[in-house]
């Protein structure tokens, strides 16, 4: 791969989120950051999950999964879900269901409740494009970017 891709890519700025999937009971959840909007009517997102990722099997087997828009100042939620084991990361935060039963996050800017409605595997990543069964804005504020983070992910771990 020519050197300067990585540094053009790097380049783009991304939303960064928490995707869920599961039970209230069980929840799963991993930072993402590949997100996109697809489809008005109906309402799909896309989201990109690396296949060695532990979501990535987890996602088609629930069926489901909720999008949680991470705001600016969210820095405890991002801290948490990188270093905490999988059993401690919901420990510290309130979890809700709406539609499709996929734990979301009360603490989050906004949350999409996504029922699985396609998968399309493009590379090393699978795109998980989910049909908005419904979705909340739960706090004033604006969504945090990569930009905030100072970190853009390149698909490298």
């Amino acid at each position: 791969m020519n050197k300067d891709i990585p540094a053009a890519l790097s380049a783009l700025s991304t939303g960064l989120y928490l995707l869920t999937t599961g039970t209230p009971e069980e929840p799963y959840g991993m930072i993402v950051s590949w997100v996109s909007q697809v489809s008005f009517d109906p309402p799909l997102v896309a989201v990109a999950v690396r296949t060695n990722r532990f979501l990535h099997d987890l996602i088609p087997r629930f069926g489901c999964f909720g999008l949680n828009v991470l705001a600016d100042d969210d820095e405890k939620i991002i801290g948490t879900f990188k270093q905490a084991s999988l059993k401690e990361r919901f420990r510290e935060f309130t979890v809700f269901t709406a539609v499709t039963g996929a734990p979301l996050l009360k603490e989050a800017l906004a949350c999409l409740d996504c029922r699985l409605y396609d998968t399309v595997r493009p590379g090393d990543h699978s795109l998980y494009v989910g049909r908005v069964e419904d979705g909340r804005r739960l706090r004033e504020g604006a969504p945090m970017t990569s930009l905030d983070y100072g970190h853009t992910y390149l698909g490298r771990y």
